[in-house]
């Protein structure tokens, strides 16, 4: 008998269009009766307004929609007691308000930065569903053909992942994550880890464990993504925990993960052309399409992501899929532009080798 799985995608306002896409792959390539929940985890310093127009998207997930549970941060995260003034609120004054006077608030939860509190939801949302596995989803990832449990899940039970090598990004993230965890272990001792990249395949126990262990050494755990250094990152938490827990990550992971078709900001032209071309001719799994990519695409592009959602069913026509790109592109002008200055400052950190020292300010991976 095959395991029922739950999903949870993390969205916030600028992604609701490239979100229905995500549905309308689910509704095409997910059989319904393999589904315990669909969790949307509105990321927005407008969540009420965000989920309003979610709403408004459920019949995207076709025979899914009955299973689509919409959350906030305040669902996910404990809420302070009724007429006091919480450590969690002296916590965010003490660590947020700073950055407050030197700019306006940020895009995220409660006017946070989107991109570290995106990655306290995904390890929260273990706590929001009792199905033994969570396949964390971003809004960027499309599926492309049938998927089921035996994409996600070994035989032997074991979430399937794609195993590499610590280096690069990894390093800073991964030291940073083994103290949040209270692991006496260093960067030397990790022999390998999962993939960092949605689709993510875990059990909810893990998540679970792993909340518990960081929230025990550092606190609430949503408070813990708050610095813009020396931060963990979810999954390297995850993979932090299994080492300090168990020495190895082989006993929650199993290698198998297919590879996606994945678009990054920091690709050329050519390299976004051919991710393109191999996502529309083979029989590829999931292509993962950041926002801010698609501000970038030539209108050969634009054309090409059209043709290929045509060709595998998810919308009816090319006019449908450009429209639903340029909502995405026009919401998103501003954040392709951040997310172009990040990438170039990874990439000169790297460059410089600079991720041997994990208090290099480091952004995420696009």
């Amino acid at each position: 008998m095959q395991p029922k799985m739950s999903f949870a995608t993390v969205v916030f306002g600028g992604e609701v269009p490239l979100l229905e896409l995500q549905a309308r792959s689910l509704a095409k390539f997910l059989d319904p009766s393999l589904v315990d929940q669909i969790l949307v985890l509105v990321n927005d310093a407008s969540d009420v307004k965000v989920s309003r127009k979610l709403r408004d998207i459920l019949p995207a997930y076709g025979p899914l929609a009955d299973k689509v549970v919409i959350k906030t941060g305040d669902d996910l995260f404990a809420k302070p007691a009724v007429g006091h003034i919480s450590a969690w609120s002296l916590d965010v004054l003490k660590l947020y308000l700073p950055s407050v006077l030197q700019s306006w608030r940020n895009a995220g939860w409660r006017g946070l930065s989107g991109w570290r509190m995106q990655q306290a939801f995904k390890l929260a949302a273990g706590g929001l569903t009792d199905s033994p596995y969570l396949v964390i989803l971003d809004a960027k990832n499309v599926f492309l053909r049938p998927i089921g449990p035996q994409d996600f899940v070994h035989d032997d039970g074991r979430p399937l992942a794609r195993f590499e090598q610590l280096g690069g990004l990894s390093t800073p993230w991964m030291s940073a994550s083994l103290k949040a965890v209270g692991s006496e272990l260093s960067v030397a001792d990790i022999t390998n880890l999962t993939q960092f990249i949605t689709p993510f395949s875990v059990r909810t126990s893990l998540l679970r464990e792993t909340v518990q262990t960081m929230e025990r050494t550092g606190g609430p755990v949503q408070l813990q993504f708050l610095p813009k250094k020396n931060h963990p990152t979810e999954f390297m938490a995850l993979n932090a925990c299994c080492y300090d827990a168990r020495g190895t990550i082989e006993e929650d992971f199993a290698p198998g993960l297919v590879n996606q078709v994945s678009l990054f900001l920091s690709m050329s032209d050519d390299q976004i052309d051919e991710r393109l071309a191999d996502a529309k001719q083979r029989d590829a799994f999931c292509l993962s399409l950041h926002s801010a990519v698609i501000g970038r695409f030539s209108p050969e592009q634009m054309q090409g992501f059209a043709e290929t959602l045509v060709s595998k069913g998810i919308v009816g026509d090319e006019g449908e899929a450009k429209a639903a790109l340029g909502r995405v592109a026009q919401l998103n002008k501003k954040r392709t532009a951040w997310s172009r200055r990040r990438a170039e400052a990874n990439k000169a950190a790297l460059s410089r080798n600079a991720t041997s020292d994990s208090s290099i300010k480091l952004g995420g991976a696009e």
